[in-house]
Formats: structure tokens, sequence, C-alpha cells
């Protein structure tokens, strides 16, 4: 848990600001949780939650290219102003 809260205090980030994404419920999901960081599982296997299991993650994604659609769901207008950006591809 300490290396999340040394993320925070590196950034200079509140636990609401900030997402962890990874495929370990425990560590990348449940952890940061405990911190009020909110936590993105990417389910690669597409087995969903196991049963009990105590993490509740923010959000289920498959792979970590459904980071970028999960990011215009739920900041359109970030990535409206990322896509109008001079140097955008």
């Amino acid at each position: 848990m300490r290396i999340y809260a040394k993320a925070l205090q590196e950034l200079d980030a509140h636990p609401h600001e900030v997402w962890m994404i990874g495929d370990n419920l425990e560590w990348e999901v449940l952890v940061p949780q405990q911190l009020g960081i909110q936590g993105v599982w990417v389910d690669y296997r597409g087995s969903g939650l196991p049963r009990q299991h105590a993490a509740w993650p923010f959000r289920v994604i498959r792979t970590f290219s459904d980071i970028l659609t999960l990011l215009a769901r739920e900041f359109p207008e970030m990535m409206a102003d990322r896509a109008n950006a001079p140097n955008a591809e």
C-alpha cells in the first residue's frame, strides 16, 4: 500500500483523481481502493469477477487498448481537446 501512497505524494494527487489499471485484482484493484483510488480491472481472460472477491472494480475492461475507449467515455471533453491539439495524430 505504501507504493500507492508514495505515488500519490510524488504526483501531488488525491486518491479521487487517480485510477489504477491492472490485471491483478488483489494488488491493482483491492489495495488501491483501500486508499480511495479507483481500480480498473483488465479481465483479459473474460472470466468475470471471482465469486465473493473483496474487490469491486470501478470499471472492467478486456484489453489495455480499451483504456482509450474508457477515457473517452468518462472524460469526453479531455479527449476532444486532445484530438484537436496541434500535434494530434
